[in-house]
C-alpha cells in the first residue's frame, strides 16, 4: 500500500504552535534554539500518523522529546522511557510513546521498531530529530503506539533497554548473521528485513526499511 507523503501540519502552523508553548516549558527554550530540532520532528510527521492529533499536541510532544534529551545531555548511553502521551495542556492523549535518546548510532531506530515488533506492538509513526551535544550528535526518538495496557509498555520498555544496537550473529537481538526474527543477512523463517537491500534467503516475511513514493519517474537520475 502506498502511502501519502503529506506533511501532518506545515511549518508555519507547528513553529506558531511551539512558540505558544515554550514559555511554559522548561528552561523557555528560544525557537533559534528549537529549529533544527523542529524542522526535523515536522518533516516526519505525516499525515496518515497524525489523524487524531492537533498540532497543538504535535508541538507538545515534541517539546516532550527535546526536554527529555536536555535532560540526559551527559549521559553517555542510550536513556529510555515509555509513557502515556499528554498534549497541549497535559490533555491526556490516545496513544502512547516511547522515547529514546543519547548517542546517534547506527540501527537505533531499526532495534526500537524490532523491539516493538517482537513485543507485537503497533507503530504509528517514528520521529527522528538528530542534534548536536556535547559529545557530538545525538538521535532523539519518539515512537508513537496505541494505548497499552500497564504490562504491556513495561514489556516493551524492558525490550528496548535490552536492545543493545548492532549485533554480529546471535539468535536473539536485531542485528546481522544470525537467527533473529530482526535484522540482516541473517536466517529466520519469520524473520523481519531490516537495514539490507535484498534478500539472501526469501524469508523474511516484513521489510521494515521500505519506503513507497508516489509519482516517482525512473528515468530520471538522482
Amino acid at each position: 500500500m502506498n502511502r501519502s507523503n503529506e506533511q501532518a501540519f506545515s511549518k508555519e502552523s507547528f513553529l506558531a504552535a511551539v512558540e505558544k508553548l515554550t514559555p511554559t516549558r522548561e528552561g523557555k527554550p528560544t525557537l533559534a534554539a528549537l529549529q533544527s530540532f523542529l524542522d526535523q520532528y515536522q518533516a516526519d510527521a505525516f499525515i496518515e500518523d497524525f489523524v487524531s492529533l492537533t498540532t497543538e499536541d504535535a508541538a507538545s510532544l515534541a517539546l516532550d522529546l527535546w526536554e527529555f534529551d536536555q535532560d540526559n545531555q551527559k549521559e553517555g548511553r542510550r536513556v529510555i522511557r515509555t509513557r502515556r502521551a499528554t498534549g497541549a495542556g497535559d490533555k491526556p492523549l490516545p496513544l502512547d510513546v516511547a522515547e529514546i535518546v543519547g548517542p546517534d548510532l547506527a540501527f537505533l531506530v531499526d532495534s526500537a521498531i524490532a523491539a516493538c515488533q517482537e513485543a507485537k506492538v503497533e507503530v504509528r509513526a517514528v520521529l527522528h530529530p538528530i542534534v548536536p551535544g556535547p559529545a557530538g550528535k545525538r538521535s532523539t526518538i519518539q515512537i508513537h503506539l496505541p494505548r497499552l495496557d500497564d504490562a504491556l509498555l513495561a514489556g516493551l520498555q524492558k525490550r528496548l533497554e535490552e536492545q543493545q544496537g548492532r549485533h554480529q550473529g546471535g539468535s536473539k537481538w536485531i542485528g546481522t548473521a544470525g537467527t533473529s526474527p530482526f535484522g540482516a543477512w541473517g536466517y529466520n523463517p519469520e524473520g523481519v528485513r531490516i537495514g539490507q537491500s535484498e534478500s539472501r534467503h526469501q524469508r523474511a516475511v516484513k521489510v521494515w526499511d521500505r519506503r513507497e513514493f508516489r509519482d516517482f519517474d525512473d528515468n530520471v537520475e538522482l
